[in-house]
């Protein structure tokens, strides 16, 4: 995955990320994801080489797991579906888990459940694997000089 550095300013030049597979010390591009602007929730539209198949992850900005991060309960769990655009059908998901309280205070690893159909080609399945990274680290991922001034990753 490579994500050049970038200013963004509301719809202004929205970050994405460039997503290779190397096999065989042979690179080739797999897709884009990149994070749409919207005026409340959050899309990650993933789109392949050829831009005739193109899937988005949609989230809701008002689930309790963004707003409150409590390992139990509704909180423990923030939900990124996964929709076809051809026919705007859900077709599988992104799920951030609380890991529980013992695991959260011995560790920083997060976990993530990542659903798609069989069916879905290998290249989407790649991308769906590098939206998940990149939902994490635009939501959930905190810097170190985030933790000294005490400002959260969900508020950026």
């Amino acid at each position: 995955m490579q994500r050049d550095y970038t200013c963004t300013c509301c719809c202004c030049n929205r970050p994405y990320i460039r997503v290779d597979r190397v096999e065989n010390g042979k690179e080739e591009k797999v897709g884009t994801v990149m994070d749409a602007w919207t005026l409340c929730g959050y899309v990650y539209e993933m789109a392949g080489l050829d831009q005739t198949e193109s899937y988005s992850v949609r989230g809701s900005c008002c689930q309790c797991g963004l707003l409150c991060r409590c390992p139990c309960g509704p909180c423990k769990k923030v939900d990124f579906p996964i929709f076809d655009d051809k026919d705007d059908a859900q077709v599988g998901n992104i799920s951030k888990v609380w890991p529980g309280f013992c695991r959260a205070l011995l560790s920083d690893a997060d976990s993530y459940c990542v659903t798609f159909p069989v069916e879905m080609k290998t290249s989407f399945k790649i991308l769906t694997m590098a939206a998940a990274l990149f939902i994490d680290f635009r939501h959930f991922e905190e810097s170190p000089a985030d933790k000294d001034q005490g400002h959260s990753a969900v508020t950026r």
